[in-house]
C-alpha cells in the first residue's frame, strides 16, 4: 500500500478539487466519504471505484481491515494517508478516515426501466434535499432518479451523504 505524507502532494490536491463541481465533471470523478457510504458502493454494480484512501488508525480497525480486504479482492488501488493529509483530501469537518475517488456513472435516459416511477428534479438547489429524494425514491421503489440543470449537483459530498448509499442503486 503506498503512503502519502504531505497535504501538499499534488494527489491529495486533485482529491481536494473534487469538492467543486467544475472540477468533478472535468475529471469524471466524484468523492465518497465515509465507511458507510463506501460500503454501499463496494455492494452496487453501478459505481467504479478508482482508489481507496484511508488513515493508518481507520485501516487498524476491523471495519478497515474488511475493507481493505473488499478493496483487495476488486484490485482497487489502496492508499494511507498521514492525519493532515486526509483533513485536506476530505469534504467533511470531521472525517471518519476513510473515503474513495469513483468514476462518475455514465447513464442516459435509455438506462432508465421502462415502467417504472422515476423521479424527476427540477431545479432542486439544496442538497440535502436533493440527497434525501434521491433516498426516498429509493425506498420507494423508483427505477431512477433525473436531476435537470439548474440543480444541485446530484454528485456532490452533501447530496452523496444526505442519499445514505441510495445514489448508488438508482439509475
Amino acid at each position: 500500500m503506498n503512503r502519502i505524507q504531505s497535504p501538499s502532494n499534488p494527489e491529495i490536491k486533485q482529491i481536494a478539487a473534487l469538492h467543486r463541481t467544475k472540477e468533478r465533471n472535468a475529471a469524471g470523478l466524484f468523492l465518497i466519504e465515509g465507511p458507510h457510504l463506501l460500503q454501499e458502493a463496494l455492494a452496487s454494480d453501478l459505481v467504479k471505484i478508482e482508489r481507496i484512501y484511508v488513515t493508518e488508525r481507520y485501516a487498524q480497525t476491523s471495519e478497515g481491515l474488511q475493507c481493505l480486504q473488499r478493496a483487495a479482492q476488486r484490485a482497487i488501488t489502496l492508499t494511507e494517508l498521514s492525519e493532515q493529509a486526509f483533513s485536506k483530501a476530505a469534504e467533511t469537518e470531521t472525517p471518519q478516515g476513510v473515503l474513495a475517488v469513483a468514476a462518475l456513472p455514465n447513464v442516459g435516459l435509455d438506462d432508465l426501466p421502462a415502467n417504472q416511477i422515476v423521479l424527476f428534479l427540477d431545479r432542486v438547489q439544496d442538497p440535502g434535499n436533493v440527497g434525501t429524494m434521491i433516498r426516498t425514491a429509493a425506498a420507494a421503489g423508483a427505477g431512477g432518479v433525473i436531476v435537470a440543470d439548474g440543480g444541485s449537483d446530484p454528485f456532490s459530498g452533501k447530496v452523496v451523504r444526505a442519499s445514505q448509499g441510495a445514489i448508488f442503486t438508482l439509475p
